[in-house]
């Protein structure tokens, strides 16, 4: 079962490497990236409390937010030209922050814990 989608590698349950991929899954757990390539690629997704999440990495640091819709929990993916996140099912928007701009969702995207020690980043801890 594929658990992790982090800078355009693929981790399985129980592979935390497998092709050089930086993130760690736990199922009780958070999950670790290495912050070096975390802060090159600048977003990552990946698999926390069965959902997706993104991590980005911004001039004040590192911020992580879930990318579960929260109209109907569809995820929602970042827009680069349109600089929103766009959810596929219920024409759904938010922008570069994760507040809705449009469609259903009422509420803002929500924001996952996350924090940095040494040279790991720390998701969902």
């Amino acid at each position: 079962m594929l658990r992790i989608l982090a800078t355009g590698c693929l981790a399985a349950v129980g592979l935390p490497r497998l092709l050089g991929c930086a993130a760690r899954v736990d199922e009780t757990g958070p999950v670790t990236l290495d912050r070096a390539e975390a802060e090159h690629a600048g977003r990552t997704i990946v698999t926390w409390n069965e959902q997706p999440v993104e991590v980005r990495f911004t001039d004040d640091g590192f911020e992580a937010r879930s990318l579960a819709c929260t109209h109907l929990g569809c995820t929602v993916r970042w827009v680069p030209q349109q600089n929103h996140y766009a959810c596929p099912c219920h024409a759904g928007f938010y922008d570069a922050e994760g507040n809705p701009t449009s469609g259903p969702p009422l509420e803002p995207l929500r924001d996952v814990l996350v924090r940095v020690s040494a040279d790991l980043v720390i998701v969902g801890s």
